[in-house]
């Protein structure tokens, strides 16, 4: 991946946008160089999909020269969906070693501003509740779903029959450390984190039935000797969907920085396929996410993980509108938000991965990890960069950190499946 990013990075063709809807400004960054023997394709995205496409074969700059240009579609911009403009530049004949057709630059050019989804929580049925020793138990007409009261996690969450997630909800600010994370010595800065949310925090809770089709769970924690307070909010409705909400509270103290600040999940081996409408198809980072563009792409849940030599954090995907795992039999769970949010998800835990404060203490090799049978899951409203400075010892860019201070995020689980 981060070969893909230095590819954009040190592309000799320079897009830029302009204050002209649909107008595009383009500069040849050659010296001695023009531009004769590139066509430039673009197409047109409507919320992840192109719907139209064309290619522009006369803008021949010369070295240095900068010029504007129109993409010429013709369709509609509807102001209730998402589109972007991406271009292309590629050879248009066999050139010193690069092939016809080959990308050798790409720009992606926002046309308006995204939407909040509506989701619907209109159902005909009752929601019903119970509390069993340490256990809060939701029943709809078609679900059931079991909370633990201490961890304020899912540990039971069945539709139709069917599994749809093992355990989850898990409040995480960690991350399996990667190479320049070592040089920073942030496993060590950082590993008040490790813990909270997973380990010994109890959570205390209160239960609000709003009416008979919805259900509201609140759970509270602090954390940090009292320098912090955790919240988790579960709105529950009679159709089976779960609209979650995290809030980290920094009420005093000062603390190191955070790798993340997400939720963690486990779902059933079945659920193999996923689907996603945001940046991809590979993985990227906060701090490195030239290479990917927004659309719906797809993928097996082994070909989201990126296998480094020595096992890290990986298969990250950002600016993610949503996120679907199918079972291919007509079952699916989505993790859908307003705002924008990062995901990944593996047949790895995140302690299969993480190689200690001090790595050269346990070496490991990506290729010996044995990949278990569920799906390991992290929902991130919150990921920090992964540094691309140097790897002995400088930190992510002041912009791509997560200091300590307030966070929150939300999203909605929507499941799916045969009537």
């Amino acid at each position: 991946p981060h070969m893909l990013e230095a590819k954009v990075a040190y592309q000799n063709i320079e897009f830029s946008k302009t204050k002209i809807l649909g107008q595009i400004r383009i500069k040849n960054n050659h010296f001695f160089k023009d531009l004769s023997n590139v066509i430039f394709k673009w197409s047109l995205i409507e919320n992840g999909s192109p719907i139209e496409k064309g290619t522009m074969e006369d803008i021949s700059l010369f070295p240095q020269e900068i010029t504007n240009v129109y993409i010429p579609y013709k369709s509609k911009i509807n102001p209730h969906a998402e589109f972007f403009i991406h271009l292309f530049a590629t050879i248009k004949e066999d050139e010193k070693g690069l092939k016809k057709g080959q990308i050798i630059a790409q720009y992606e050019h926002p046309i308006n501003k995204r939407e909040s989804p509506h989701i619907s929580t209109i159902s005909n049925g009752e929601i019903s509740k119970e509390i069993n020793g340490k256990e809060i138990l939701i029943g709809g007409t078609n679900f059931h779903i079991t909370i633990n009261t201490e961890s304020a996690t899912l540990t039971k969450y069945i539709v139709d029959g069917t599994e749809f997630i093992k355990e989850g909800g898990h409040i995480n600010f960690w991350r399996a450390p990667v190479d320049n994370d070592y040089g920073a010595k942030t496993p060590v800065k950082y590993k008040e984190w490790k813990s909270i949310g997973r380990n010994n925090y109890k959570f205390s809770y209160s239960i609000n039935q709003k009416n008979k089709g919805e259900i509201n769970l609140n759970f509270t924690t602090v954390i940090l000797n009292g320098d912090a307070q955790l919240t988790k909010n579960y709105d529950i409705y009679a159709n089976g969907r779960i609209h979650i909400s995290n809030q980290l509270k920094a009420i005093k103290g000062k603390h190191s920085p955070i790798y993340r600040f997400g939720n963690q999940f486990e779902i059933p081996e079945y659920f193999s396929q996923c689907q996603w409408y945001g940046n991809g198809p590979g993985e990227s980072y906060v701090d490195r996410k030239n290479a990917v563009m927004v659309g719906k792409y797809s993928s097996s849940i082994d070909n989201m993980h990126t296998s480094y030599a020595r096992p890290q954090e990986n298969g990250n995907r950002t600016d993610t509108r949503w996120a679907k795992f199918s079972n291919g039999k007509g079952s699916s769970i989505q993790f859908i938000s307003d705002e924008l949010f990062d995901f990944s998800a593996s047949h790895f835990t995140q302690e299969d991965l993480d190689s200690g404060p001090n790595k050269a203490s346990t070496q490991k090799h990506g290729k010996l990890l044995s990949p278990r049978k569920n799906v390991y899951l992290n929902i991130d409203g919150y990921t920090s960069g992964v540094g691309c400075v140097n790897s002995w010892g400088a930190l992510p860019r002041e912009e791509y950190q997560l200091p300590y201070k307030d966070y929150s995020f939300d999203y909605w689980i929507i499941p799916s499946y045969p009537k």
